[in-house]
């Protein structure tokens, strides 16, 4: 009986567990039915871009990530291509099978509506219509994320994507697609030499609207994509109606609501000499006074082909906003990629405008343009105040992003995203891959042994750096190893930093291209090579713009190779240089070649080189008796090349002993120990340092500067 029992028991248990299996499985297959219910029979996927969207050609790309003046070999002026690269949307349509062979529908005939913005809730979205799985769209504003999403109706219903998302790049120049004209672009989107940002979508330049005869070259598209989308409230005309060139309208072809200001001016002449001919003046004047009034903007101003007269106000505007000289004259280049007829070099304007405005008085390129503007052409100070203040957004050094407390959080930041130290963190290894993005140290400290990035190709700063870095081979700096169009603001590094082989060593970057920016940047830590060494950046190749930043560690070459460059601030720039309000302090000593208080060797012909409120208190020592090699050794400057376009030294000043004991020939200067150039400006400077050879088999010494070229042109004037 008990057996029986047992089993009946046993039995019950199967029966219940099976039952069991089956009440779930039956849920289980239930949750599916009702989940394939609820699955919407359409969707509709908006493809990611991601960000670091580029607005450049490929053509245009390529000359952006070159030397500025190879751009010739890129495009000559004879056609068109000014314009923008435009940004396809892409998405793509699903229906459910069975969905659509019910209700015997299809996504092939469906009209979409992309609702685009750069508010994340596209409360402010423009909305495109099209049939088609894609849409361009074009004249997009640097380094902005816009959000999307694409919609549509089918059976009745309202279907649409998730909201997605892109980011633009943020190299300049913005350039724009107006339907008509060349040579349309935005001189907005720039880092001042302050790090400032100078606002886009204010001030476009461009090619004529119509001609002389009064027709139109810009057509019907291109003036709705004016008015309607850039908005322009005011029309600029630097052509002459002496002989009606500007067609003789008294009005804008935008329409009469648009302001028209016909300011002529001579291209030929006085202009191109450098100095400006009355009505010159007279218009040049007028243009600030429109550029003063809140009311007139965005404006465009333009001439002929919007690359002579047009170029030189661009540079007066440029400057006047604190931009560096670099950016401004890689703008006046980009020229060429209109349809302007002929091509234009640096050495176009090398002697013109750039120089005559640099004869000023005034300690930075903006305050020689803004003493220019008022001394000279008679724009009164308010005037030249507002547009300095209608046309820039201040530097915002609030932290924004995602917070990082961590090695490991920082390690796993985003290529582009935007993040900000909310503690001090201790690094063993470096962020590896490209950084495009935006890394804010919010006043705190990080401490490694390696450098923080392997290429930084966006934006630190306000960020110290602590620690020792070494290493024994490619290139070396507490920072980054590398930049690629790095820009760094208020870094501040104490780290030692050591490379044991024959390579390149700096406190912050040891090698960028094709552009870096450094803002305020200092380093206190001792640098040393057995190659090329310097406190901010070793080498660089392309522009380079350096405000402000200082250095007082010791820099250090003494192991015997060729061709060695030490410097406080740079070692080696091969390209255009713009260096302004640099200071160091720190002893700066290699066995012989090129060596400067500031920069070592400042290489690269047909580019200009301009160093502005420079000075240097450091010792700046030559290597020993046995050295043979030639030496160039400057109280800032080893040796400065600048070729066909012209090297300038304004309001610098060496304090430093400037010594030698190396043998063989010795180049000695308390400013530039060489200076190769077609073009000179040395202009209220002074060396007050001291200055010997002991052991030197030739000795060339200068007060200031050596030049055995016979410069075409030479202003050295005003000097101590």
């Amino acid at each position: 009986m008990d057996q029986d029992m047992k089993k009946g028991t046993v039995k019950r248990r199967v029966i219940i567990a099976g039952s069991a299996v089956l009440a779930v499985a039956c849920i289980i297959l239930l949750v599916v039915f009702l989940i394939s219910r609820m699955k919407p029979p359409v969707t509709i996927v908006a493809n990611a871009l991601g960000d670091h969207v580029s607005i450049h050609t490929e053509v245009q790309e390529q000359y952006l990530n070159a030397p500025m003046q190879d751009v010739a070999e890129y495009t000559d002026g004879t056609e068109e291509l000014s314009r923008p690269a435009p940004i396809t949307l892409t998405w793509s349509t699903k229906l459910d099978e069975s969905y659509a062979k019910d209700h015997g529908i299809s996504a092939d005939a469906c009209e979409y509506t992309v609702s685009f913005s750069k508010s994340a809730d596209l409360s402010d979205a423009v909305l495109y219509s099209t049939d088609e799985t894609s849409y361009q769209v074009t004249n997009l504003e640097l380094d902005t994320a816009y959000y999307w999403k694409v919609s549509t109706e089918i059976d009745g219903k309202e279907y649409e994507s998730e909201t997605t998302s892109f980011t633009t790049e943020r190299s300049g120049p913005r350039v724009l697609y107006v339907d008509g004209i060349t040579n349309v672009r935005d001189i907005g989107g720039y880092t001042t030499m302050s790090g400032d940002t100078v606002r886009q979508g204010r001030l476009i330049r461009c090619g004529k609207l119509h001609r002389s005869d009064g027709s139109l070259k810009i057509t019907d598209e291109g003036i709705t994509e004016m008015r309607k989308n850039l908005g322009i409230k005011s029309e600029i005309d630097l052509r002459q109606a002496s002989d009606n060139e500007n067609g003789g309208l008294e009005n804008s072809v935008l329409g009469e609501d648009v302001n028209y200001y016909p300011l002529p001016m001579e291209y030929e002449g006085n202009m191109i000499e450098g100095t400006f001919s009355e009505d010159n003046v007279g218009s040049l004047r007028g243009v600030f006074e429109v550029l003063s009034k809140e009311e007139n903007y965005p404006v465009i101003f333009h001439c002929a082909i919007g690359t002579d007269r047009t170029g030189m106000v661009a540079y007066c505007i440029e400057a006047l906003l604190g931009m560096s000289e670099t950016d401004i004259v890689r703008d006046y280049l980009f020229s060429n990629f209109g349809e302007i007829d002929t091509s234009r070099s640096i050495a176009t304007i090398r002697s013109k405008y750039p120089k005559f405005i640099k004869n000023y008085d005034g300690k930075t390129l903006q305050e020689k343009t803004y003493k220019f503007l008022n001394e000279y052409v008679g724009v009164p100070t308010e005037q030249l105040d507002a547009v300095i203040k209608l046309n820039l957004v201040p530097r915002d050094d609030a932290p924004v992003g995602t917070p990082i407390a961590s090695e490991e959080e920082f390690l796993k930041m985003k290529a582009d995203g935007k993040y900000y130290l909310s503690e001090d963190i201790t690094l063993s290894s470096s962020y590896q891959s490209q950084f495009f993005g935006v890394l804010d140290g919010s006043g705190h400290t990080v401490t490694t042994e390696r450098p923080i990035f392997e290429e930084l190709c966006g934006v630190v700063k306000n960020l110290t750096v602590k620690g020792s870095v070494t290493a024994s081979d490619d290139v070396v700096g507490a920072l980054a190893r590398k930049g690629t169009r790095s820009v760094c603001i208020n870094v501040k590094n104490h780290a030692d930093v050591t490379m044991t082989d024959k390579n390149y060593a700096a406190g912050l970057v040891g090698y960028t291209a094709p552009a870096a920016t450094f803002i305020g940047c200092e380093n206190y830590g001792d640098v040393s090579s057995a190659y090329h060494a310097a406190g901010i950046v070793c080498r660089t190749e392309g522009e380079l713009t350096l405000s402000d930043c200082k250095n007082e560690g010791a820099v250090t070459v003494t192991s015997p190779s060729e061709n060695r460059c030490v410097g406080g601030i740079v070692a080696k720039s091969e390209g255009s240089l713009m260096m302004q309000g640099c200071e160091n302090s720190g002893a700066v000593l290699a066995s012989s070649e090129y060596i400067g208080g500031l920069g070592g060797y400042l290489d690269a012909e047909d580019v200009m080189k301009t160093v502005l409120s420079c000075e240097n208190s450091g010792n700046v020592t030559c290597g020993g008796e046995s050295e043979t090699a030639n030496s160039y050794i400057g109280g800032l400057v080893g040796f400065m090349e600048g070729g066909r376009s012209y090297c300038a030294f304004s309001h610098c000043r060496n304090v430093g002993e400037v010594i030698s004991y190396a043998g063989g020939t010795v180049t000695l200067c308390g400013i530039c120990g060489y200076v190769d150039s077609d073009s000179i400006i040395v202009a209220y400077c002074a060396n007050e340092g001291k200055m010997s050879a002991s052991q030197a088999e030739k000795l060339v010494k200068q007060e200031l500067i050596y030049d055995p070229t016979d410069a075409e042109e030479k202003y050295i004037h005003d000097n101590e």
